[in-house]
């Protein structure tokens, strides 16, 4: 199961950073690195838009993190049966 949570994970951020990126690109003309340095401000507050390429990262790793935890989330509450009834 836990090989299951991270593929789904893995699809579910990259399609998910790929419409954040498209999106706020299209609409303000954003570049992904500031949309991953907008992730990394969560954390690291404004130094996340001076911090450069490791801000970056650390946006991506934050923003796969919380797919991560999304994808489990939604494999365990589909293990309890109030939720299956539904």
């Amino acid at each position: 199961m836990l090989k299951i949570i991270l593929k789904t994970a893995l699809i579910a951020g990259s399609l998910d950073i790929t419409a954040a990126c498209l999106q706020a690109y299209l609409k303000t003309g954003a570049t992904p690195d500031r949309i991953l340095a907008y992730i990394a401000s969560g954390v690291f507050g404004k130094k996340a838009f001076s911090g450069g390429f490791p801000m970056q990262i650390a946006g991506l790793l934050f923003h796969f993190i919380i797919a991560l935890a999304c994808a489990a989330c939604y494999f365990g509450l589909s293990k309890l049966d109030f939720c299956i009834k539904i």
